[in-house]
């Protein structure tokens, strides 16, 4: 078994800046928009040092970056930085930096570690603060204790789980090449909704649903088992991820059904966190609501629910999503302006003939999400094997 360590003893907890950067050199810059959840950066913006100097996060290239606020943080929000263009970065002031020291601690090794489910699981148990502002602390991650073999092992298991990881993000892209293709039927059959080229008529989101509920804000009181409650991180793009269920118990399940009864058909949206996704409630799903979620209860005498999934999904996207927004620290779907949102509402037969397309593509799709899971469920066992020194044992034998 590898030895157990604080982080602190082989990197460095959000280091402070050289005092000798030229005020004029140009650096990486990151909002918190730019790290994905899949734990990489997905693109950069360029600053001048002097403009972000104070009041943010410095980092170099190579270091590891991490949310700290929730529900980033559990989401998976973290990256190593070793692809940024410039050699110096700043950040959004809700991440924490992690720099391993290079004889000690091997990066790639590191990311591994701090970007697993383990490390999300013990990391949200410590959270702080109050409902909505909780935040990973500076203490939690420099006490945290991790396994410590020498630096070569570490490259050894770092360089595996790499192997592991490619698999699973290609199973992954698989499933995003179904979203294009929904997107590209869905616009080839009716038009940029904006624009509304055929002309149909557009009526606010309200008319086309019987109901817009906004669930409870409260937390709920989860149990080990009992009844399924919806999180933000249960959606996806148009579908479902289980892969974290959280229950609540009966009387719990019953207490937040008064206000928000969900049924088959309903679709559920996210509007916090990973704003702007949903999904379809499903046949024989029995679930309430967490929190940060909205259910809407479609008319289907005016639109069904798959034309409704998928023109949130349009108006709600990034370049989009702004119209509907309120808050300055965590910004969150303002619900009455969600539903003012007007909508171009096709005849139904249309909106039937879309519902068979995707259907079949939906199909597709779940063979995609089921065999990802299947990757992702081997990439998490190769990872907590890993991190108890079974691969090393393995590596031994051989």
């Amino acid at each position: 078994m590898s030895d157990f360590v604080k982080l602190s003893e082989v990197a460095k907890i959000n280091p402070r800046p050289p005092k000798d950067i030229d005020e004029a050199q140009v650096v990486t810059f990151l909002p918190m928009a730019a790290v994905s959840e899949d734990g990489y950066v997905s693109y950069e913006e360029q600053r001048i040092y002097s403009e972000v100097k104070k009041g943010f996060t410095y980092f170099e290239r190579g270091d590891f970056i991490i949310a700290k606020i929730t529900p980033c943080f559990e989401n998976g929000k973290a990256a190593l930085t070793c692809n940024i263009e410039r050699p110096i970065g700043f950040g959004s002031t809700e991440f924490h930096v992690v720099s391993p020291i290079p004889h000690k601690l091997d990066k790639n090794y590191l990311y591994h570690l701090l970007w697993s489910d383990q490390f999300r699981f013990y990391g949200e148990k410590e959270m702080r603060g109050a409902a909505g502002q909780k935040r990973i602390s500076t203490d939690f991650l420099r006490e945290y204790k991790i396994p410590l073999p020498p630096l070569e092992e570490q490259k050894r298991i770092a360089a595996i789980l790499d192997k592991a990881d490619a698999i699973r993000r290609k199973r992954q892209q698989a499933i995003d090449l179904t979203d294009q293709l929904l997107r590209s039927v869905f616009l080839d059959m009716f038009g940029d909704p904006v624009a509304n080229p055929k002309g149909w008529e557009k009526l606010p989101l309200e008319k086309i649903v019987d109901k817009v509920i906004d669930c409870p804000h409260s937390t709920p009181q989860w149990t080990d088992s009992g009844k399924v409650a919806i999180r933000t991180s249960n959606l996806t793009v148009g579908s479902w991820n289980w892969d974290d269920t959280r229950y609540v118990c009966e009387k719990e399940f019953h207490d937040r059904s008064k206000r928000a009864y969900v049924k088959s058909g309903d679709i559920v949206l996210s509007r916090e966190g990973t704003v702007g996704i949903a999904a379809i409630i499903e046949e024989g799903m029995e679930i309430c609501l967490g929190q940060r979620l909205v259910q809407l209860v479609p008319n289907l005498d005016i639109a069904n629910s798959e034309y409704i999934l998928h023109i949130l999904l349009y108006e709600l996207e990034p370049d989009r999503i702004e119209r509907v927004m309120v808050g300055a620290t965590s910004k969150h779907i303002n619900v009455k302006e969600l539903r003012a949102m007007k909508i171009p509402v096709p005849p139904l037969q249309v909106q039937n003939k879309f519902k068979r397309i995707i259907n079949k593509i939906d199909a597709l799709k779940r063979l995609a999400i089921n065999n990802s899971k299947k990757n992702g469920d081997l990439f998490n066992s190769l990872t907590q094997r890993a991190f108890r020194g079974e691969l090393k044992k393995q590596a031994k034998a051989a």
